[in-house]
């Protein structure tokens, strides 16, 4: 008995109420019928309850992660998530999430860290002069993206405009030859892969005949 219950495939099997009547005529009953809504959160509260404390065996959650390799969620799966986050409140991190998120990037674990040369404080040469000496040189523009400062400034709250990057990461180094002008979050971009970004901008600035 068991093989043939294994062996027969449901009616709604790979149906949806998108494209099938019935599915969507079904949904729309259980979500006007009370008694089968308190049924279902009882059954997820129960689910829930008991997965407290629960641990996987390192096979299952092998199986799990191999199950999933290769397949890509599409843009409208993506969509349907948020939305259901945000309608939960659970899109939105709780203080103590944020915090231990904050804690788990600190110093060393950040994958940007290099030696700690972020703390490094900066000469006397860079100042607010020079840096609007430069971002007036790039014609407040973002040499990568090509924002300007009004379109910056619209996506920060602060209105901190364009920001000064040293094309070598040293920042002593304030040559007007090492700084060029990016947006916040091109400035955020470029800390990854530095080798690569201080060819693409070192050559920039040389193509540009930039003193």
């Amino acid at each position: 008995m068991e093989k043939i219950i294994k062996k027969k495939i449901p009616w709604n099997k790979g149906l949806t109420k998108e494209t099938d009547e019935r599915i969507r005529a079904k949904a729309e009953r259980a979500k006007n019928n009370p008694l089968i809504i308190r049924n279902a959160l009882k059954a997820l509260e129960k689910a829930v309850e008991s997965n407290i404390g629960r641990k996987h065996s390192k096979e299952w959650r092998k199986k799990q992660s191999n199950g999933l390799k290769g397949k890509k969620k599409t843009k409208e799966h993506i969509r349907k998530i948020v939305e259901n986050r945000r309608r939960n409140g659970t899109y939105i991190n709780s203080e103590e999430t944020k915090k231990k998120k904050s804690e788990a990037r600190k110093g060393n674990k950040n994958p940007n860290w290099i030696d700690g040369r972020s703390y490094e404080p900066y000469t006397k040469e860079w100042t607010k002069e020079l840096r609007d000496e430069i971002v007036k040189r790039d014609g407040y523009i973002c040499q990568l993206c090509n924002k300007t400062e009004d379109e910056q400034n619209k996506t920060d709250s602060l209105k901190r405009g364009l920001t000064v990057h040293h094309i070598d990461y040293d920042k002593r180094n304030c040559e007007k030859k090492n700084l060029i002008t990016l947006c916040r979050r091109c400035n955020s971009i470029v800390n990854f892969k530095r080798e690569d970004w201080m060819k693409f901008f070192q050559k920039k600035i040389q193509d540009n005949d930039i003193v």
